[in-house]
């Protein structure tokens, strides 16, 4: 009876040498929710400013015509690939586990760098083609 006492002691020394303690555990816990939380509200703001260019894009390709309407409507196609990315990485973001965190971070960052990056040049793309076509469309008036 003794030598169970002294094993069970000897257990729960161990347990608590070699793991967290429930309050630890609860920290982690809370700083990877906080951490998934911001990066998950980061990118619900990313797709909520990406849905509002394609709205204004779409609104502006009503008054664009031939070249100009034909570059609205392609920066608006790579817009919404651009967007559905950053959807699928969102959902990612909300079904992650603790576990899968650490690389799903990486993963999503790299994601979001990329999709800032493209986003910006098809803004500079269709921004040029726009003044060109106007800049053309006024000297021949």
């Amino acid at each position: 009876m003794k030598t169970i006492k002294n094993f069970s002691l000897f257990i729960i020394a161990g347990l608590l040498m070699f793991n967290c303690t429930p309050q630890q555990q609860q920290e982690t816990e809370n700083e990877w929710e906080a951490e998934r939380t911001e990066w998950r509200d980061n990118y619900n703001q990313t797709i909520q400013d990406l849905d509002q260019e394609i709205d204004e894009m779409n609104q502006a390709i009503e008054n664009a015509e031939g070249e100009a309407q034909e570059n609205y409507r392609e920066a608006i196609n790579n817009l919404q690939e651009e967007r559905n990315e950053l959807q699928n990485n969102l959902n990612s973001i909300e079904n992650a586990t603790e576990e899968e965190w650490a690389e799903l971070k990486t993963n999503v960052s790299q994601a979001l760098e990329e999709a800032e990056t493209n986003i910006e040049r098809f803004g500079q793309e269709i921004d040029e083609n726009i003044d060109v076509e106007v800049g053309d469309d006024a000297g021949t008036n």
